[in-house]
């Protein structure tokens, strides 16, 4: 599984997930949109972690990777006292997050759910517009 991590540089995401057999980490300790864009722009994530904190303003990322069409799974490390950017963010296109601190397992198995939804939900959708394309004028019910 290829993670990006994103976010403040104090590790805790990356040493969770470097820790269990998750070794395919990239970082990105940046918190900006773009330098965050063009890391994505060349290399094929499974899912983005990021951790909100001061220097990340998390909702305005999420925005601009949605805005680029980037489908990817994002995940969001949150701590209370930054709730209102967490929830900004979800409301942006995040899919989930999980409030600081965390437990280092369910931190992988929140990752690791959240990508096999992510590829389950695009089979649905790639079946159904392969179907879509085979006879566009069959009347279906979804």
């Amino acid at each position: 599984m290829r993670v990006l991590v994103v976010g403040n540089e104090d590790g805790s995401a990356r040493t969770a997930l470097t820790t269990t057999y998750l070794k395919m980490i990239v970082d990105c300790t940046g918190s900006s949109a773009d330098e965050v864009l063009q890391i994505i722009g060349g290399e094929e994530f499974d899912l983005v972690l990021i951790e909100v904190g001061p220097h990340t303003r998390a909702s305005r990322l999420v925005q601009r990777l949605r805005l680029a069409q980037f489908r990817t799974p994002i995940l969001l490390l949150s701590p209370i006292d930054h709730l209102t950017d967490t929830v900004q963010a979800l409301s942006a296109g995040a899919d989930d997050y999980i409030a600081l601190p965390f437990d280092p397992e369910s931190l992988i198995e929140r990752c690791f759910a959240i990508s096999v939804g992510d590829y389950a939900k695009r089979a649905v959708e790639e079946e159904a517009l392969a179907m879509d394309a085979k006879n566009p004028f069959e009347r279906k019910a979804y």
